[in-house]
């Protein structure tokens, strides 16, 4: 039984961010994050990895991805897998 939507159907917002560090001038790591938000709830998606000088000492490389439900009642916490 499909139900009818009460007003017109929104999009979604899709938020990006990319952050890096630096030392003296040095990139050291980087990450990119990206939130998608609609209607019923969230995904976000993650990476971050060590960059430039850092990578001869050290690889490291890590994701995440985070989603959960936008309940204006009641508060649930999200699900996530890293």
């Amino acid at each position: 039984m499909a139900m009818a939507a009460s007003g017109p159907a929104r999009s979604a917002e899709i938020y990006s961010a990319d952050y890096s560090v630096s030392l003296l001038g040095l990139r050291l790591a980087s990450s990119h994050f990206v939130t998608i938000v609609d209607e019923g709830g969230f995904t976000a998606k993650g990476t971050v990895s060590t960059a430039g000088l850092m990578r001869v000492f050290d690889r490291t490389d890590g994701e995440t991805t985070v989603s959960g439900h936008i309940d204006r009642r009641r508060r649930r916490r999200a699900t996530g897998s890293t």
